[in-house]
């Protein structure tokens, strides 16, 4: 297991990750995140990710997708969390930041 529970930077935690296709995020503990910035940047294969159960606390969100170019959709918990995103500059205009009820996870990665 990977424990995140004391983690304040995810910033460029998988950043140039091309061959990133599917990630299982459901065990990260994000609730004293202060930054995201550029945590997918450039992870060009990533279609989807289900972020339904992070903490969005962080303060910088900035080009958090920028150059994902086959990512479409980002999942998250509350509408107060896609307001978060696309206020925090998530770098990415073509992708749709929905909330997890909208989610059918059978079809999650």
């Amino acid at each position: 297991d990977f424990n995140t529970a004391e983690v304040t930077n995810m910033s460029k935690m998988f950043f140039q990750a091309k061959a990133l296709t599917a990630i299982n995020l459901s065990r990260f503990n994000t609730a004293k995140v202060t930054t995201m910035k550029q945590m997918f940047y450039g992870a060009e294969a990533l279609t989807s990710l289900d972020l339904c159960n992070f903490t969005f606390n962080a303060t910088y969100y900035t080009q958090m997708f920028s150059f994902c170019t086959a990512l479409s959709s980002v999942f998250v918990k509350t509408q107060e969390d896609v307001d978060k995103l696309i206020n925090g500059g998530c770098g990415k205009q073509s992708v749709v930041v929905k909330v997890c009820e909208t989610h059918n996870p059978a079809q999650s990665s």
